[in-house]
């Protein structure tokens, strides 16, 4: 980079002030022209990270082992391929992106010890963590030492609340995901659903979402509502109770992947033929392929809320993604939750003002209506500081084919 007045130490320093940030940098030259004397001495970095050059962390806090691992390789494997094309290129504005990844195990607790070790070792943002248990725990953590979380995979409202200003998310709150569908039910005519929660932190949360997305819905009412016990595991007791209720079409499942899958099997074993709905976090690949394997060869229906675009499909942002696995990560399927988590990802070339969460929403607060991230248009809402660019409704139908609505 070449600066005006001839003073490279001048200019550099700027440049590291500002985060990578040339155009800054510039600027300020030209407005303090008179201070361009300062000396090289003087002229050093004053910035958390070191140089200019210093890689950016990015911590990936995701489940790798206990009852969500299946989404976590999903998520590394977009986020790995995003920062390898990227450093391809010289990485984000001279720096290079340094990703590491941390095992939740798919609990509260490993969570929060894999958010510490993470801010042990001084990363700047944290990235795509999956599920509320976990965000939580991860959100708090990164609160409490003033680091961004970026694209939590997760629904819960409060991680969207004021309590929680170094929260950024890419994905609708529970209340949005849970509003695609009863959007879809009313739709198609049919007025009435079913709910089906776990009986936990996560389950609990969604349902405390539920009056709000059925009270937009004109007409629309939940007729019934049954929980799952997680330590009895009574998937076939609560299908039961479904069948005996007469409900015939509706279910939405507020559960997660194992025992969504576990609960559209009873469902079909006690003679259910209706739809059942599922949240957006069971996008990811090991689920959609139980689905389709399992409806091509029973008589039964189901469908989930998508926040990506589908990742086999020729829009931009699905080809860059597919081109970027190709490349990086080729025993890597395409998933939904993959794909959003490349979304995800490719936030951090936008934020040019730095990585803390003051920065982040500075840099979000001017990001134009519609404007594109990873070839997506996007619009940033302040209120929830949130990126919103795609929801819909994926069904699985009875071949094993995907359609969306």
């Amino acid at each position: 980079m070449q600066w005006p007045h001839g003073n490279d130490c001048v200019g550099q320093y700027f440049f590291v002030w500002f985060g990578g940030d040339a155009v800054a940098a510039l600027r300020w030259i030209h407005v303090l022209s008179g201070l361009l004397a300062i000396p090289c001495a003087m002229a050093q970095p004053a910035v958390k990270g070191g140089t200019g050059q210093a890689p950016v962390k990015v911590a990936l806090v995701v489940p790798l082992s206990g009852t969500l691992r299946a989404a976590g390789p999903d998520i590394v494997a977009a986020t790995q391929a995003w920062a390898a094309e990227k450093n391809a290129a010289n990485g984000l504005r001279g720096r290079k992106l340094d990703v590491r990844v941390y095992d939740d195990e798919s609990s509260a607790d490993g969570a929060k010890r894999a958010a510490a070790r993470a801010i042990a070792e001084r990363v700047d943002i944290f990235l795509s963590c999956f599920g509320t248990v976990a965000c939580m725990q991860i959100a708090g953590e990164a609160r409490s030492a003033e680091v961004a979380l970026l694209g939590p995979i997760a629904g819960a409202e409060v991680l969207r609340s004021a309590a929680f200003a170094n929260v950024f998310a890419t994905r609708p709150a529970a209340s949005g995901e849970m509003g695609a569908i009863f959007r879809y039910l009313s739709a198609i005519g049919q007025q009435n659903a079913t709910v089906i929660y776990q009986d936990d932190g996560f389950g609990n949360g969604y349902r405390e979402a539920l009056a709000k997305s059925v009270e937009a819905i004109p007409g629309m009412r939940i007729r019934n509502q049954f929980p799952i016990d997680i330590a009895r595991r009574n998937f076939d007791d609560v299908a039961a109770r479904v069948v005996a209720s007469g409900e015939g079409f509706g279910v939405v499942l507020l559960s997660n992947t194992p025992n969504s899958v576990a609960m559209i099997d009873a469902l079909e074993k006690k003679g259910f033929r209706g739809i059942s709905f599922n949240l957006a976090a069971q996008a990811n690949a090991g689920f959609v392929s139980a689905m389709q394997e399992k409806l091509a060869a029973q008589n039964l229906v189901a469908s989930f809320v998508t926040t990506a675009p589908p990742p086999n499909s020729q829009m931009p942002p699905a080809i860059l993604y597919r081109a970027a696995l190709e490349r990086w990560a080729k025993d890597a399927k395409p998933g939904y939750v993959g794909l959003e988590a490349f979304i995800n990802a490719a936030v951090l070339e936008k934020l040019v003002d730095g990585f803390s969460p003051e920065r982040v929403e500075a840099t979000l607060k001017r990001h134009p209506d519609g404007g594109q991230i990873a070839r997506l248009p996007m619009s940033y809402d302040v209120p929830s500081r949130s990126l919103r660019g795609w929801l819909d409704i994926a069904v699985v139908s009875k071949n094993g084919q995907i359609r969306h609505q």
